[in-house]
C-alpha cells in the first residue's frame, strides 16, 4: 500500500525546514540541508521516501516506526528552488522496487 503525503498539508509532518546552503564540496558546489519531524507516524506506514527535485533530482528512504518522533535530516541537498514530495508505505524500504 502506497499513501502520498503532500509535506504541506500531511497532519503527520510538523516541520520542514531548509536550512539553506550547509556545505560546498572541493569542486565549489553548494548543497543544501532538509530536516523533515514525524510526530506521531500513522500505525500502517513502515518507510518513508522523500522526494526532492530541483536542479538535480534525490530520493531518500528512512524507516518509520509508527507511533514515535522521529526525525529525518537530508544533507546533500541540491540549492535554489526545489519540489519536495513524500510517499509513505506500509512494506518496509529494503522492499521497495
Amino acid at each position: 500500500m502506497k499513501r502520498k503525503l503532500t509535506l504541506a498539508i500531511a497532519a503527520s509532518i510538523t516541520a520542514v525546514a531548509f536550512l539553506g546552503c550547509s556545505s560546498e564540496d572541493d569542486g565549489g558546489e553548494l548543497f543544501g540541508q532538509a530536516e523533515v519531524a514525524l510526530t506521531n507516524a500513522p500505525e500502517d506506514v513502515a518507510c518513508l521516501r522523500i522526494s526532492v527535485d530541483g536542479q538535480r533530482s534525490d530520493v531518500r528512504t528512512f524507516s518509520v516506526t509508527p507511533g514515535e518522533k522521529q526525525v529525518f535530516v537530508l544533507d546533500g541537498l541540491p540549492v535554489g528552488v526545489v519540489s519536495v514530495s513524500a510517499d509513505a508505505f506500509a512494506l518496509e524500504c529494503n522492499g521497495l522496487a
